[in-house]
């Protein structure tokens, strides 16, 4: 199997920074073959985004095929400008390497340019434009139409002599709202040389033309001279009309402000109106004479309400020509009174880089419709986990947040267990370490009480699984384990835990022990000890002699159990007194031997 190419780039590189960036992504399948044109491609799952290149004529231009590797192995680069080959250029090592083309810029010109990288496998071909422009020349002859009743102007101008070069002209407005601030007022493609815009009340605009194509725009034209339009209504209200909910007991509403040019007369300001939803009495209406005012904060005593709220635009002429949007707000929220039943940790597994990192399965039990109860007191947001390191000196040290959103939660999924238990899985925690840990809900700006949790962060529940007691000669052991109380009858996703298997393999084959007769806890010796450490023990009999066991205690749940088995090996002894039995024998035999031929050589004689 070859490895993965990684992602080619091909980009200019060019002292003016203007460019139109054309992205052209393609995903593609692992060993799949697509060819479209100017790309084909034999390679896994990758994405390319190659941006056309344009610049001015006279500047400093490069086109560049690159590639930033992990990379193992030869891999070939060549460039095509126009169809004539640039390279190869072929590297062996992992650090980035690239071909670049240095451009003639002196001189309008257009064309593609090609990069191809290929290994023994796979090849990877994507192509793009580029472009040599001059800097338009800048429009002239620009006038204005004013038509200051109808609220409207035309403004036209006479292209520059160099209208190849142009793609579009656009359009910019100044006030003496803001002397040194030209906005946009449009724009239209190169064939035009004309547009008509609509004008706000109580305006002294000018105008001027500006002409652009995809490397450079051109200077400003000439400004126009002025066009004044009388006082009428604001033509618009605020925008992003929202409620804050950090203040409980209050309707904080807030909107954006409306800048000068909006205002079209004098005497311009807000009129906030609200009501409580459902109530039947006329609306509270408060009037705001500063513009800059983007707040207003009304006292309601009230949770989590919802009102509705206009906020609309006034001047001396009136109201706003458009009708303000009725917006439906909620008063502050307040902490919830809703706390997470059950807090549990599941699966513990280790860091695929260190030893010393795990990564632990938060698991909690929650009732969705609680989300829109009262005793959310606000929008339902989450939740929170906090996690830390209990020490003497410092009992909330190394604390840190895992924020779920609603839209994150993610159902536990296997073990057959029940609906309501979701999970997130938290890494980088210290292995071996006992952790405290708090969950709470959360509305938007308020957090709920905690449910805590203490855990230590190891792979397996049983620990320090060891042998000892009684001898091995006699074809018996002593097997004793430990395990936190805590993980013993959790009320939780697992269940309560019923029993051990304890499995037993050796190089001669497997033998497996109480299989199918797991040993239930209440047979198991129990005793307590200090920090919540209960200490289990059984006896292991007819064990055969002169064999290495691997020796693993797995426990057995309600419902599942993921915790990875402890092990540890042993071995047995040769019998002592049989091994003694034997040698009395072979003495006798022997004595008995010398004997005899004492015998039958004193018969001979």
């Amino acid at each position: 199997m070859y490895p993965d190419l990684a992602s080619p780039q091909c980009i200019g590189l060019k002292q003016y920074r203007q460019q139109q960036n054309k992205s052209i992504m393609a995903n593609f399948s692992t060993y799949s073959l697509l060819l479209l044109s100017s790309l084909m491609v034999v390679v896994s799952s990758f994405s390319i985004s190659m941006p056309d290149v344009f610049d001015v004529v006279g500047s400093e231009m490069a086109l560049t095929c690159k590639m930033s590797p992990p990379f193992q192995g030869n891999l070939s680069i060549e460039m095509y400008v126009d169809g004539t080959e640039i390279g190869p250029v072929v590297s062996t090592s992992d650090s980035p390497f690239s071909l670049v083309k240095e451009m003639n810029t002196e001189s309008v010109q257009s064309g593609t340019f090609k990069c191809t990288f290929s290994d023994q496998s796979r090849v990877i071909i994507q192509d793009a434009k580029y472009g040599i422009r001059e800097i338009p020349n800048t429009p002239q002859s620009v006038s204005v139409d004013c038509r200051a009743d109808q609220f409207s102007a035309t403004v036209t101008w006479t292209p520059g002599s160099n209208l190849g070069q142009v793609t579009n002209f656009s359009i910019e407005a100044n006030t003496p709202f803001e002397p040194h601030y030209w906005f946009s007022m449009g724009s239209v493609d190169s064939s035009k040389t004309a547009i008509d815009l609509t004008l706000n009340g109580l305006g002294d605009y000018t105008f001027r033309v500006l002409a652009n194509n995809e490397a450079a725009s051109s200077q400003p034209s000439e400004s126009t001279d002025v066009c004044v339009t009388p006082q009428t209504r604001p033509g618009s209200n605020p925008q992003h009309v929202e409620s804050l909910g950090n203040e409980t007991g209050y309707l904080i509403v807030h909107w954006q402000a409306m800048p000068r040019i909006l205002h079209s007369g004098d005497g311009f300001r807000y009129k906030l109106t609200y009501k409580k939803v459902g109530q039947t009495s006329p609306a509270t209406t408060i009037s705001i004479p500063d513009w800059t005012i983007t707040e207003k904060k009304i006292q309601t005593g009230d949770v989590y309400t919802p009102y509705e709220v206009t906020v609309s635009a006034e001047n001396n002429m009136g109201t706003s020509i458009e009708t303000a949007e009725t917006h439906t707000l909620y008063s502050s929220e307040s902490a919830p009174t809703v706390s997470v039943p059950l807090l549990e940790i599941g699966r513990v597994e280790s860091h695929p880089a260190s030893e010393y990192q795990v990564s632990a399965d938060y698991i909690w039990k929650w009732d969705k419709q609680l989300e829109e109860s009262s005793s959310m007191n606000g929008a339902f947001g989450g939740f929170r986990i906090e996690h830390w390191l209990p020490s003497a000196w410092d009992p909330d040290s190394y604390r840190q947040y895992v924020t779920i959103s609603k839209n994150d939660m993610k159902p536990v999924a296997d073990c057959g267990s029940p609906d309501g238990f979701y999970h997130i899985n938290v890494p980088n925690l210290e292995a071996n370490q006992t952790y405290k840990s708090h969950i709470n809900v959360e509305n938007t700006y308020f957090h709920g009480p905690v449910t805590t949790v203490s855990f230590r962060a190891v792979r397996a529940e049983v620990e320090n699984l060891r042998t000892d007691c009684c001898d091995s000669r006699q074809k018996k052991i002593n097997v004793s384990w430990d395990m936190y109380e805590d993980r013993i009858n959790p009320d939780g996703i697992q269940g309560r835990l019923l029993a051990f298997k304890i499995l037993l393999s050796h190089s001669d084959g497997m033998l497996i022990v109480d299989v199918n007769n797991s040993i239930p806890i209440e047979d198991i010796t129990r005793v307590s000890g200090d920090e919540g450490l209960v200490t289990f023990s059984t006896l292991l009999i007819d064990l055969s002699l002169d064999l290495t066991y691997s020796l693993r205690v797995i426990p057995v749940r309600e419902r599942c159990d993921w915790s990875v088995p402890q092990m540890t090996s042993f071995k047995t002894k040769t019998h002592v007194g049989a091994a003694m039995s034997a040698r009395s024998d072979l003495v006798a035999i022997v004595s008995a031997l010398v004997l005899y031929r004492v015998i039958y050589f004193h018969s001979s004689l």
